[in-house]
């Protein structure tokens, strides 16, 4: 008999070695299955096997002024139920992570 592992994919290159070649959202779960945080749904880039963790400031947005001069703060939340944890853990499973920020400010005088 032939046994089937359908387990969730660690990332989404594994999905990419697995034949995944389309732009989707998936669940993973990078500590592995039935062991530390929950699988969660990500965004997935078949061709590269990129792994994409969207957040609620992707738009353009006000920020809040901090105390100090030239400082600006913003709470960025990633995913609807996506902890330090979980991320963390994609960190660990993957080769390469980056966090793209980009600034742009109106000078108001």
């Amino acid at each position: 008999m032939t046994q089937f592992d359908f387990s969730v994919p660690k990332t989404c290159d594994a999905l990419k070695h697995l034949g995944l070649k389309t732009n989707a959202m998936f669940y993973i779960d990078p500590d592995g299955h039935n062991f530390g945080t929950e699988a969660f749904q990500v965004d997935c880039e078949g061709t590269s096997g990129k792994t994409i963790v969207h957040n609620n400031r992707e738009k353009f947005f006000d920020v809040d002024h901090c105390d100090s001069d030239n400082c600006v703060a913003a709470h960025v939340i990633y995913g609807d139920d996506i902890t330090t944890d979980k991320l963390r853990s994609l960190i660990e499973a993957s080769d390469m992570c980056y966090q793209r920020i980009e600034v742009s400010y109106i000078s108001i005088i």
